[in-house]
Order: C-alpha cells, then sequence, then structure tokens
C-alpha cells in the first residue's frame, strides 16, 4: 500500500520545474552596501583664508559644536536600522570618523567625544544585528584649537563591517590591508600648508568556499586631477589580488558619460575591467546618492547627484544581480525620530547583489 502510495504521488506532482528550484548561483549570491556616513561638519571653512589665529579657533569650534547638532549617537539609530533592513554580507563604510578633544596643557591626555565606528557597531548590536570590523584604514588626522585652553582632534576613518553571527560555513574574512594614497589634496589652514590625505581599506571575503577580495575607497571630492591619479593607484593594487575584485564606495565620480570631466577616469576603471553594478543589474535610474544640506533637517530630500559606488571586475567570476538594487536612507520615514527630524547621513547607501560564479 505505501509503495502504491508514493507511486501515485509522483505521478500526481512529476517533477520539480526548474523556476521552482533555487536558482543555481544563489549558493554565491551576496549582497553589498556601500554607506558615506558624513563626517558631521563641513571643513572647507577651515581653507579660507583667516584675518587672524582667534578667527581660525572660532571656526573650528563651530566644526566641533556643529557635531553635537547632527548628534551621530542618534543618526547611528537610523543607520544602523537601514543596514539592518538591508541585510548585507558586507558593509564599506566612509567617513567613519573619530573626534577628540584635549587639553592644551596636557595635549598627551585625549578624550573621544564621537567614534561613528563604535557607536555604530554598539547600535547595530542593540537593535540585534551585532556586525564587527573587519577591516578599517585612517586617512587624515588633523588637530586645532578650539578655544584658548582646548585642542580638537580629528580622524578620517574608511571600515569594513560584516555580520557577526554569519556562520564560518558561509562567509569567512582574512588578509585586512588599508592604505593612503600617495597623492593627496594640498590646502593652507591658517597660512599653514597641509596634505588632505585619502586612502581605501581592503579584505578578503570568502562565501561557499569562494573567495574576492573587497575595496572600500575614498576618492578626493576638489580635484579631479588628485582623484584622477588616486584611482590609478588603487587599480594597481586591485590588480595584483589573486581573486576577483569588488570596489564599494564614495569615488567622487558621476556616472558614466554624465560629467565630461569624468571621462579619463572612468576610461581608467572600465578599461581595467571595472563595471558598475547598478548599470549591469539594470537597475532603476536616477539614483542619485548624496546632497543633502550639511544640517541634515531639510525637507524633502535633495539628493541630487550619484557619487556613491558598487564596482566590480567583470572580466573575473564577477555579475551583478539583475533587479537586485537599493537605495537606503533616502525616505522620509528613514530619518531620525527627533525634532527635527534628521537624515541619516548626507549620502545615501547603494545596496547591490552580486553573484561569485563556481569554478
Amino acid at each position: 500500500l505505501a509503495a502504491l502510495l508514493v507511486a501515485a504521488l509522483a505521478l500526481a506532482t512529476g517533477p520539480v520545474p526548474a523556476s521552482a528550484t533555487a536558482p543555481a548561483h544563489a549558493e554565491r549570491r551576496f549582497t553589498v552596501m556601500t554607506y558615506n556616513v558624513y563626517l558631521g561638519a563641513n571643513l572647507q571653512p577651515l581653507f579660507a583664508p583667516v584675518p587672524d589665529p582667534l578667527e581660525l579657533i572660532q571656526r573650528a569650534k563651530t566644526i566641533f559644536d556643529h557635531l553635537d547638532r547632527v548628534d551621530f549617537n542618534v543618526r547611528a539609530v537610523a543607520i544602523a536600522e537601514q543596514i539592518v533592513e538591508s541585510d548585507p554580507d558586507v558593509v564599506a563604510l566612509q567617513e567613519v570618523s573619530l573626534w577628540r578633544t584635549a587639553l592644551r596643557s596636557t595635549p598627551a591626555a585625549i578624550t573621544v567625544k564621537y567614534d561613528f565606528l563604535q557607536i555604530l557597531l554598539d547600535e547595530l548590536a542593540l537593535q540585534g544585528h551585532p556586525y564587527r570590523t573587519v577591516s578599517v584604514g585612517e586617512t587624515f588626522s588633523g588637530r586645532l584649537p578650539i578655544s584658548l585652553t582646548t585642542d580638537g582632534l580629528y580622524t578620517d576613518r574608511n571600515a569594513i563591517i560584516v555580520p557577526v553571527d554569519e556562520a564560518v560555513s558561509e562567509l569567512i574574512t582574512a588578509n585586512p590591508m588599508d592604505g593612503v594614497f600617495e597623492t593627496s589634496f594640498p590646502v593652507s589652514i591658517g597660512g599653514n600648508p597641509v596634505e588632505v590625505t585619502r586612502g581605501w581599506a581592503s579584505t578578503d571575503v570568502t562565501i561557499r568556499g569562494k573567495t574576492y577580495r573587497f575595496f572600500d575607497a575614498h576618492f578626493e571630492a576638489f580635484d579631479g586631477r588628485v582623484r584622477l591619479v588616486q584611482v590609478n593607484e588603487l587599480v594597481q593594487i586591485m590588480s595584483e589580488s589573486p581573486y576577483p575584485a569588488v570596489l564599494a564606495g564614495d569615488i567622487n565620480l558621476y556616472p558614466i558619460d554624465v560629467r565630461p570631466e569624468d571621462a579619463t577616469t572612468w576610461d581608467v576603471l572600465t578599461r581595467s575591467g571595472f563595471a558598475d553594478s547598478w548599470v549591469q543589474a539594470d537597475c532603476f535610474e536616477p539614483r542619485f546618492t548624496a546632497g543633502q544640506t550639511d544640517d541634515l533637517d531639510n525637507v524633502p530630500s535633495i539628493l541630487d547627484n550619484t557619487v556613491d559606488y558598487v564596482l566590480f571586475d567583470a572580466d573575473e567570476d564577477l555579475d551583478a544581480v539583475e533587479g537586485s538594487c537599493d537605495i537606503a536612507g533616502e525616505e522620509l520615514d528613514d530619518r531620525t525620530n527627533t525634532v527635527p527630524a534628521l537624515w541619516p547621513s548626507d549620502h545615501a547607501a547603494v545596496v547591490v547583489d552580486l553573484h561569485i560564479a563556481k569554478p
């Protein structure tokens, strides 16, 4: 009777159609997010000429005061919510700032004001989705008086984070690296020359037995010539990877064919085999990712340009999953639960699924 029942069921159901099974590439599909979390203030007033040292101190103090206005402790709640909702396997973060103070009488006794990376990790854990840092790179540090008695210290960082609870059999990271680009952007602060440096971080990610090298980069925003040299430098570094490469970050380029000044830099990337995952996945346009005000309280959203990307080495065993893209942190409901409500960042996040092929 049991044998007859099994045979009857087999005849009734027939073979499972291919469309009902998991896609062949699902086992090595992974989600990438890139998020510039906004350093918390506009530093450009520091680079303008100052009539006297007291004016420079006042400008530096204004920057530190602005950090409290766009409190990262509050914004981190909204940023973490976007990360949790998107559920990425790997996240590239830019402008993950470290702000500190020190009394000028005891300059070595430094107090942390805001550690963006730790605040965000703590908030992700509080929301029940802990992440861990697998690679972090310091790109620029500066120190200026913010009063007659106190110095303010700023450190810019790129960081890569991954879920803590991802099974080892599913995702493994190794070989963290980071660097500062050799070419920097020269400015003057209070009549003194300063080199504004930017950089990158990377880690090797193995997903279900297949490895790729993940890069998080933030290229120069205010000088296209400097940016071109930095892109060339990173392309060379990525070419030395024994694995397919993914590049995520705020690369400060507009989409291909939008801004003529970007053409040469895009040519460097495309000739090196890198493709824009958003385009390859045939996702919606426009995909604006940057442009909120410094105060983050503007309504409506004024995101009006695209500088954040997930690029991948299309010459290797990688491809973008069709229709998998999303912009996170751009809706009014994504803002903080405060008065006034604040955007999580002056940027929105980019989320894309990639697939790494079988051998």
